[in-house]
């Protein structure tokens, strides 16, 4: 960091002014990259967690056809 700002000294006023700006903005395209990583990782948890969800009420809905037509057979004999 004092290289950097040696460097920054030997810069005109104009020059130090954008070099500030620039390491701002790196900041900034940083968080905007660890907020979007954020995202896709919350993003593949729900398409998981909606899988798991619609697996769960295929196996009930499976599970509601059988037990219907074991009770009208039942019903029948």
């Amino acid at each position: 960091m004092k290289e950097q700002e040696l460097e920054l000294s030997k810069l005109s006023p104009e020059a130090q002014y954008l070099e500030r700006k620039n390491i701002q903005l790196r900041g900034e395209i940083q968080c905007l990259n660890d907020r979007i990583a954020g995202l896709v990782k919350d993003n593949e948890r729900l398409r998981l967690q909606l899988k798991m969800q619609k697996t769960v009420e295929w196996l009930i809905d499976r599970k509601k056809k059988t037990w219907s037509k074991f009770k009208h057979r039942s019903v029948a004999n």
